[in-house]
């Protein structure tokens, strides 16, 4: 899933997602486009990968981590965030 838009509201930690982000390629799954640098994902209360890049082994990420494209989180096959500390996403 690539976004091109400045948010995407896939849940909030007041209104959770449920949505189950599986499977994903090498590129990540959810990502923010490279032209969006100052893209913001809004995540919380999904399902990612078990045990990928921070998730615990439900998939869960506890504390609802906020990571911006600097962070070493940033880039992975569940999500990819430019490399911009503007780029930002809220799991």
């Amino acid at each position: 899933m690539l976004l091109e838009g400045p948010v995407a509201d896939f849940g909030t930690i007041a209104d959770p997602g449920t949505n189950v982000f599986q499977g994903n390629s090498p590129n990540g799954g959810v990502r923010v486009g490279s032209a969006n640098a100052s893209g913001k994902v809004l995540a919380a209360g999904n399902t990612w990968e078990p045990g990928v890049k921070g998730s615990d082994g439900a998939g869960h990420y506890p504390g609802h981590p906020f990571v911006t494209g600097l962070s070493p989180l940033a880039a992975g096959r569940t999500f990819r965030l430019p490399a911009s500390a503007l780029a930002s996403a809220q799991l």
